[in-house]
């Protein structure tokens, strides 16, 4: 401190008056002194040298008090006293915001101030100032609460404060050193209050209901007036003393005077019969070995043998500060027998009168927020302490009903929780949170104690209600484990011993009490389930348009008639709507789509004037096209544009053409199912839940200290571990090095009270000599802490409880292993004699032989590879794992930067780089990497970006443009005439087809491959083997043989790719052998997400094993080459087609697909001649070679109108007219047939009329136009061959961007129906 501030404060304290010793004479400007005296304290540092000063000059006993004795009927001057009073009296933890300083000066300064307030507290003794403050509040409380002036409520706090403060000082122990009995600082100021009558006076604010203001405040002083009281010994209080309270001190006083004795006969045989010193001799230690090899040589008397100690010389380790145990707990003691009468009888008028009413309020002030933070402690403590004091006192459960609910069970529930939380999070304030985690706990306890006592009342309606209780208490799963948890989560550097002796005695409440609800009957609880599993991301299902078109056929019926009112009188139609956000990120076409959704919504919910003048808003933000109907419709043009929308599948639609930025960065994601059931309870199966090494370790801690726990806490700790042993069958879990030092503590204890502890303690030893008879390693495992999975294998015999699982039955033993070698090297042996060189059914030849016959194909598979065996499986066309390594090479870095400048404007970036890394990594480890690189400065600039489409398909003059330059755009311009002759399917049209954008992925599982000759099969197979890429057709062969093998055992259909590996990687990028994997109707990668070809799913292990014959004909050489021009024939039953050679075709023959995709071989006749059908039915148009019925007969190949066109590639058919929507529908349909054939998107029942008809115009053109057709096809055919042999993986990317726009041309194929001639 400055000398001039103490100069200042010690003028300014003199300026206050002076004491006589009778009589204080204050100085004129004694109030402003006074305020001074608060602005110094307001403006205190950090250090609080004020504060200090003021405690060391001792000014609150010298001037304060003295002051306010003789003057305290001066209004002002008693106001700035009781401020400054309030001041000087705050708890030091508050002035350091609830931490304890570090600081060893800070600290020195925090010690300093508690010293302060522990004086200050002894002048606070004196009765007359209570008398006081006790007059100044009765008569603000005399007066009517809404008469009542601010002032006046503010001085009944500050009193309320004061009184809080002065009982919140601690207790000074050394400076007091006050026995049990005596009357302590503290006992002074409570027999002050009582004296002075403001107790009383406590009383009444809490009963009253107009001053709900005070409740808390009168709850902390209550609970600080009780904090060192034993509700049991407060309630066993009388006037005279009773026989069992002087039998308790006759017991306690007995046993203080044996151990005095039992130490000083101790002492005395220390020292008896012991020889001088010169006599003490050199003395061998037999079986003692030294650091040498002979025995040891003890030098002193051997008296003191038994102190023989080997660690007196070495220094302990010592524990870091915050690893040791956390030291404290509850002071309790004994006050005079003054104070507890008045105690006692100031509890029991609480009870009566203030209880229930106070702790409903207050309770309500905690839910509500409307109180201090963390001031439930305050309530805590009173369920805890009342509850408990009426137990003991006379039970009566109407006293203290507002506690004894469920909801009082779920909010100390709720409190634990959050304390623990809290402590787990805040760690400067772990005493803190651990202290209110206590409070909670013994609420808790309390609770279920109160309920024991209602199972034993006379009562019949308070058992039930305590039935009741436990009922829901026991059904719930988070009631029924809390014990558990904070058994499990007990940590002696977090809780006290105090904590943790309260904490197994409320486990072995509940658990008495739940086994005693479940012995007599049988319960049902509530089971809590959390299923975890790995799903892929799902594509949208396409939705069954049959049901759903009945569905909204009927509701259009029900509501058409009030629509069609609505338009007629469109009074109550809204104009202001608007259906275009122009500050959104969304666009225009999007916008459309949300806009059409937004009116069948609002149609469906029967908001039909809303829906008008949304449709009416939209015609105006979008006339093209006349998606919501031309301008100036009528109502009838409105009507049918409204059915329209309400009858189109378009709820969907917005989600379907969301940007990818919502796409999760993993391909997999993990889904956690959480379900509730219910259950029959077994209480074994929950005791088993305790024989947990953390329990048994809690138990441990606080048996150490037996001779200082109370016989009821002996007895929990007793119990639990005998349930764990007995019970629980567990008696290993027990066999624990410290745990054995406790036992032999507790037998050579003489005392009565430990004698249940010794018969615990024989029975467990003699359950670890019956094991370590068969189980010599048993001495080792007392150092370790066991599991009960490993308690169980030492008594039964390591590996024991592994043989009851699943796993171990699957496991390989060392006689199987041998077995899979002998019957494997058997195989070979045989097939080698045979000449057969085979090797690819050594794994079905092994199941056969094999022993076990348990085995699968996929386990002995893997188990060959494990031992070294060159086995082909599945696992070879696996993709590759990725690398969870955070360490990236420099090599690596390099090539990410590469690749990202390479790809950064392509479509899907970093699908693109994770293709082409050499050490495959997940999405979120890259886009990391690139940040961290600087590469990138967001992670947005690595989504895939949104291809944006027209809300209308393309035009036909811009098709035409692009494809067919030589075409007469003015002749398509013609085609305007409706076929189907109506235009209310305009607006469907158009929907459909916005709904249909996006949807070109098609499911593997579900593809169709094309139809295949042998000719084309056996020609493919000869160019791959003259080329030499023999290996490469073994290594497909390999693979059909394995994927037939699977398919043949478990049935599996998923699509299997083909990942090629060494020479394959060559063959991969050669035309001839692409040409040959079309030819065997495997997939190539649909999109830039794909990398390998596909074995599709739909192809059976028959299919296979055709294949697979042919292929090993020609590589034999056996194989001839048959152009025989017979094509495959439909079998309508499975969907497939055989030729006369024996190949498959798996093309599928429903009418709903758009087109068959096929191949054409060699047509024998070169003619172009058409010929027309007169089936007016649906028919499929085959733009390989073919056009058939539904009924399965094929047309002479000379009618075909594409003779000599190239096989495998898919034609669109696009349709010219910006007033034929329906025609427009018709080529985005062809628009998304996909390049490998599959299946296509079905249509509605216009469409396909409108197909039908267009049909019968392409077959019945003339010939001059369908040879001009042949010849542009021939064309692009020959253009499409080498594009197609191209590897999509390693192309750049200008080549690939070029490769898609003509992949687009050769599909857009153009078919121009050429009415005029």
């Amino acid at each position: 401190m400055s000398s001039l501030l103490f100069a200042e404060l010690a003028a300014t304290c003199n300026a206050l008056g002076y004491f006589d010793g009778s009589k204080y004479y204050i100085d004129t400007h004694c109030r402003e002194t006074i305020k001074d005296l608060i602005r110094y304290l307001r403006r205190d540092d950090e250090n609080h040298e004020v504060r200090r000063y003021l405690g060391t000059s001792k000014i609150l006993q010298a001037d304060l008090l003295p002051i306010l004795k003789d003057f305290w009927e001066k209004v002002d001057l008693f106001d700035v006293i009781l401020r400054l009073l309030v001041n000087l009296m705050t708890p030091a933890l508050v002035l350091y915001r609830e931490e304890l300083p570090a600081e060893k000066t800070s600290r020195n300064y925090y010690l300093q101030i508690i010293t302060h307030l522990q004086s200050y507290k002894i002048a606070f003794c004196d009765v007359t100032i209570w008398a006081i403050f006790s007059r100044k509040l009765e008569d603000i409380l005399k007066i009517d609460p809404l008469e009542r002036e601010e002032e006046k409520n503010l001085v009944i706090e500050r009193i309320l404060v004061l009184v809080r403060n002065v009982l919140q000082v601690p207790v000074d122990l050394e400076g007091e050193k006050r026995t049990d009995n005596d009357a302590s600082v503290h006992d002074q100021v409570l027999w002050a209050l009582h004296q002075s009558g403001i107790s009383d006076l406590f009383l009444y604010i809490a009963s009253s209901e107009n001053e709900q203001l005070y409740y808390m405040h009168v709850l902390e002083i209550v609970s600080l007036m009780l904090r060192e009281q034993n509700p049991e010994q407060l309630a066993d209080t009388a006037v005279a003393r009773s026989v069992e309270e002087k039998e308790r001190d006759e017991v306690e006083l007995v046993v203080i005077r044996q151990e005095e004795i039992f130490q000083r006969q101790a002492k005395v045989k220390k020292f008896t019969g012991a020889r001088h010193s010169r006599f003490g001799g050199t003395y061998v230690l037999k079986d003692m070995k030294s650091v040498s090899d002979s025995d040891i040589i003890y030098h002193k008397p051997l008296n003191r043998l038994n102190s023989l100690n080997f660690d007196l010389d070495k220094t302990r380790q010592r524990k870091p500060k915050n690893r040791l145990p956390m030291k404290g707990g509850g002071l309790q003691r004994r006050s005079a027998f003054s104070v507890r009468l008045l105690l006692k009888e100031f509890c029991v008028e609480f009870l009566n009168g203030v209880y229930n009413t106070l702790m409903y309020h207050v309770k309500d002030g905690l839910v509500r927020a409307k109180v201090h933070a963390n001031d439930e402690s305050y309530y805590l403590w009173a369920m805890k302490f009342f509850m408990e004091f009426n137990r003991k006192y006379k039970f009566q459960v109407k006293l203290v009903s507002e506690t004894i609910s469920v909801q009082t069970f779920h909010f100390v529930q709720t409190q634990l929780e959050n304390c623990y939380d809290m402590l787990t999070s805040d760690k400067k304030k772990t005493l803190l949170w651990s202290r209110r985690m206590h409070l909670a706990l013994r609420a808790y306890q309390e609770l279920l104690m109160t309920l024991t006592a209602m199972d034993k009342s006379d009562n019949s309606t308070v058992r039930e209600s305590s039935k009741v209780i436990k009922n829901n208490i026991f059904y719930v799963v988070e009631y029924r484990e809390l014990i558990l948890m904070l058994l499990l989560n007990f940590d002696e550097v977090k809780f006290t011993k105090s904590y943790l002796k309260d904490l197994i005695e409320t486990a072995h409440i509940f658990l008495k009490l739940l086994e005693h609800f479940s012995s007599n009957r049988s319960i049902v609880v509530q089971k809590r389930t959390v299923s975890r599993k790995y799903k892929k991301k799902k594509s949208k299902a396409i939705p069954q348009e049959s049901a759903h078109r009945r569905s909204t056929e009927e509701l259009w019926d029900e509501f058409g008639p009030q629509i069609s009112a609505v338009l007629q009188n469109d009074v109550n139609v809204p104009s202001d709507v608007i259906p275009f956000d122009a500050a959104s990120d969304r666009d225009m076409d999007v916008q459309k789509v949300d806009a059409m959704c937004k009116i069948q919504t609002l149609l469906r919910n029967q908001a039909f004037e809303e829906a008008v003048g949304l449709l009416r808003s939209s015609r105006e933000v979008w006339p093209e096209n006349d998606s919501f109907g031309s301008a100036g419709s009528s109502s009838e043009e409105e009507f049918v544009a409204l059915r329209e929308i309400f009858m189109a599948d378009i709820q969907n639609a917005e989600h379907e053409n969301e940007d990818d930025e919502d796409e999760e960065d993993e391909e997999e994601q993990q889904v956690s199912n959480i379900s509730v059931g219910e259950q029959d309870f077994n209480f074994m199966d929950f005791a088993r839940r305790c024989a947990h090494y953390r329990v048994v370790q809690a138990c441990s801690l606080l048996l150490k200290q037996f001779d200082k726990n109370l016989t009821h806490t002996n007895h929990c700790i007793a119990k639990m571990l005998h349930r764990i042993a007995w019970d629980c069958k567990l008696p290993a879990l027990l066999f624990q090095a410290s745990l054995f030092r406790t036992f032999q503590r507790i037998l050579d204890s003489k005392q009565e009270k430990h004698k249940e502890l010794a018969k615990f303690a024989v029975f467990v030893v003699y359950k670890f000599t019956e094991v370590a008879s068969t189980n010599s390693k048993v001495y080792l495992e007392l150092l370790f802490w066991k599991t009960s999975r490993d308690a169980y294998d030492i008594e039964q015999g390591y590996g024991s409880y592994q043989e009851k699982t699943h796993s171990a039955k699957q496991a390989w033993g060392e006689d199987e292993e041998e077995e899979l070698r002998r019957l494997y090297q058997e195989f070979t042996n045989k097939a080698e004699q045979d000449g057969s060189g085979g090797g690819t059914d050594v794994v079905a030849w092994i199941l056969q032989h094999l022993i076990n016959d348990s085995r699968s194909h996929r386990s002995v598979s893997k188990k060959l590879r494990e031992l070294g065996y060159n086995v082909v499986t599945k696992s070879r066309c696996k993709p590759r794992n990725f690398q969870r390594s955070e360490v990236w090479a420099d090599e690596e870095e390099e090539q990410l930067k590469e690749l990202y400048e390479q790809f950064k404007i392509s479509n899907d970036p970093l699908r693109c780089i994770i293709d082409r890394l050499k050490i495959c990594r997940s999405k979120p480890q890259i886009t990391d990497k690139l940040l961290q690189m600087g590469v990138i400065q967001d992670r947005k600039e690595l989504r895939k970006k949104q291809v944006k489409k027209s809300i209308t398909s393309f035009s036909v003059q811009e098709s035409a443009a692009s494809h067919e330059p030589d075409s007469d755009n003015s002749e398509m311009e013609n085609e305007n005439t409706d076929l189907d002759g109506g235009g209310a399917n305009r607006t469907s049209s158009k929907v459909i087809h916005l709904q249909q954008r996006g949807n070109s992925k098609k499911r593997m599982k579900n593809a169709r491959p094309n139809s295949h000759s042998s000719a084309d099969l056996i020609c493919s197979l000869n160019e791959v083997i003259t080329a030499g890429m023999t290996e490469a057709v073994c290594w497909v062969s390999s693979s059909l043989e394995e994927v037939a093998v699977d398919r043949e055992a478990d049935g599996n259909e998923e699509p299997v790719p083909l990942v090629p590996l060494g020479e394959e990687l060559a063959a991969m990028e050669q035309p001839q052998f692409l040409k040959l994997l079309t030819a065997l109707d495997l997939v190539p990668p649909s999109n830039e997400q794909e990398m390998y070809w596909r074995i599709p799913g739909n192809l059976t292990s028959q299919d296979l094993r055709k294949m697979l014959a042919v292929v090993n004909q020609a590589m034999d050489g056996s194989l001839v080459a048959q152009d025989n021009g017979e094509r495959l024939v439909e079998n309508t039953k499975n969907g497939r087609h055989n030729d006369t050679d024996g190949n498959l075709n798996t093309s599928n023959s429903t009418s709903s697909r758009g087109s068959d995709i096929s191949n054409s071989h060699t047509l024998k006749k070169k003619g172009h001649n058409t010929k027309k059908y007169n089936n007016s039915e649906s028919h499929n148009l085959n733009l390989g070679g073919y056009v058939r019925k539904n009924t399965g007969e094929y047309p002479d190949p000379e009618s075909s109108f594409s003779s000599g066109l190239a096989r495998n590639k898919v034609r669109n058919v696009i349709f010219d007219s910006d007033s034929q929507p329906e025609e427009v529908s018709l080529g985005s349909l062809f628009q998304k047939d996909d390049i490998s054939g599959t299946k296509r998107s079905e249509t509605h029942g216009s469409s396909n009329r409108i197909i039908k008809n267009k049909l019968r115009s392409i077959v019945s053109d003339s010939d001059s136009e369908n040879e001009a057709i042949v010849a542009r096809a021939q064309k692009t055919s020959d253009s499409s061959k080498v594009s197609n042999s191209m590897d999509i993986n390693k192309r750049p990317l200008d080549e690939e961007i070029s490769s898609n726009t003509d992949v687009q041309k050769r599909r857009r194929l153009t078919l121009i129906d050429d009415r005029q001639d």
